[in-house]
């Protein structure tokens, strides 16, 4: 939630300068964002909202798609601020579809993701080299 609305404008970053940044594809011009993540024993939930009937552009979905098969999960979530009314939840296991949700059934979706996290430890090997 953004409490101070001036400020979040002020130092919000819009990354123009980095327009044409890929030179196998200079056309890129913007990234994409994600509204929340949460990151448990190795797993990592994205959490991305959409309002009612928006679909999930091209470019976000194959970054989703992406993420999956690295063994991550994406939630989505439409609705409107707070009230979510269907949620779409892709993890390497499974995908489904929850029709006519709400706060309670997104709250348990994302208790049951975290009682997976919690069970289990992902091994992810990380290199920090310099370059």
């Amino acid at each position: 939630m953004i409490y101070n609305q001036d400020l979040y404008i002020a130092t919000h970053w819009n990354f123009e300068m980095l327009t044409g940044v890929n030179p196998a594809n200079p056309n890129i011009k913007w990234g994409s964002d994600l509204d929340r993540f949460y990151e448990r024993n190795g797993f990592v939930l994205y959490i991305e909202t959409k309002s009612p009937n928006v679909p999930v552009p091209k470019g976000q979905q194959i970054a989703f798609d992406s993420f999956v098969r690295n063994g991550d999960s994406v939630l989505i979530v439409w609705g409107k601020p707070e009230k979510p009314i269907r949620l779409e939840l892709t993890t390497p296991e499974y995908h489904h579809i929850y029709e006519n949700a709400n706060n309670d059934v997104l709250w348990e979706v994302i208790r049951q993701w975290f009682i997976h996290a919690n069970k289990y430890k992902k091994i992810v090997t990380v290199t920090k080299k310099p370059i």
